[in-house]
């Protein structure tokens, strides 16, 4: 690598640094006011909705993650013991195989 790379590289890095980061959880209603051009709603309204909509998601998000769904398919004890070792055999012997 050469230094100009290198000055490259420090110059980006430090451009990236002043940046504020965007959570991907956060809305971005500027990305999404194109799609309510043909609603007859002022601009308040349109960035209400799409505060309401994008809620209403990261609502659904935040269920899927809290719900253990296993156990409401296959009941509270759907998981085996911990001291059920001893049904498993994993036992063998080091013998070379012969042909």
């Amino acid at each position: 690598m050469t230094n100009e790379d290198e000055l490259a590289l420090a110059t980006r890095d430090a451009a990236k640094a002043n940046e504020t980061p965007v959570r991907s959880l956060d809305l971005d209603v500027d990305a999404y006011m194109s799609e309510l051009d043909d609603f007859d709603m002022t601009e308040a309204q349109k960035r209400e909705l799409l505060q309401t909509l994008w809620s209403i998601m990261r609502g659904f998000v935040d269920l899927g993650f809290e719900v253990d769904v296993c156990s409401a398919v296959f009941g509270e004890d759907y998981l085996l013991p911990e001291d059920d070792s001893a049904g498993v055999d994993s036992s063998h012997t080091n013998k070379p195989e012969t042909r």
